[in-house]
């Protein structure tokens, strides 16, 4: 305690050229004493498990993207069958703006439920993700239960994503400027609404493609 790495890594160094009292061969170069923080865990199954686990949450983050292009659709779909509540809402004088707070309140409950599922979830499989990782050596023990920063980070994760697939909808669904009010959406609307449909569709593709590929590979 109260020792600095540099301090510490000097010190080793020189008891380290006391112990190693075989002079080198020419064939390679002398061996060194490196000193790092124990704050960074095991380096060993860090070194070994940090691809395949980037990989994973990649593969999650393309999971989740597909979630949030279905919610999407099915939002902009139901704002479809709002349209009518939402004009005449909008003629009553409700701002623009707390009809889209409205929706992306929806929006945001679907996300926390989903969320909240995700981190109770999370205990159930962080044990059976070491156990998997321990197949074939001996047991790795590692305390991966979720902490606070796994709270943050899923919240986090939470609030783009109501952002993400919330936002568009709620603001396609409160543009009815260009309509009369108290009438139902019109045909410029309606295709304003497949134009979106059909690129979220396309994305949707884009993504399936990408993880099916990355699967066989693996496969």
């Amino acid at each position: 305690p109260g020792v600095s790495r540099e301090q510490a890594l000097s010190a080793l160094r020189v008891r380290w050229a006391q112990l190693a009292a075989a002079p080198p061969s020419r064939s390679r170069p002398p061996d060194t004493l490196e000193l790092d923080s124990g704050a960074q865990g095991l380096n060993e199954l860090r070194r070994e498990f940090s691809v395949p686990l980037r990989i994973l949450m990649a593969t999650v983050a393309v999971v989740l993207l597909l979630a949030c292009a279905n919610l999407a659709g099915l939002l902009i779909v139901r704002s479809s069958a709002r349209q009518h509540e939402i004009t005449t809402r909008l003629s009553l004088g409700a701002g623009r703006g707390r009809i889209v707070r409205q929706l992306l309140a929806e929006s945001a409950l679907l996300a926390a439920a989903g969320g909240s599922a995700g981190f109770a979830l999370a205990y159930w499989v962080t044990n059976l993700l070491v156990a998997m990782m321990s197949r074939g050596r001996g047991a790795i023990v590692l305390d991966v239960a979720p902490n606070a920063r796994t709270f943050a980070f899923a919240a986090a994760v939470t609030i783009a994503t109501t952002v993400l697939f919330g936002l568009l909808p709620a603001l396609g669904a409160s543009r009815t400027d260009e309509q009369s009010r108290l009438k139902l959406s019109g045909l410029g609307a309606d295709r304003r609404r497949n134009i979106w449909g059909q690129e979220l569709v396309a994305a949707q593709v884009a993504l399936l493609v990408l993880l099916l590929s990355s699967a066989g590979l693996f496969a």
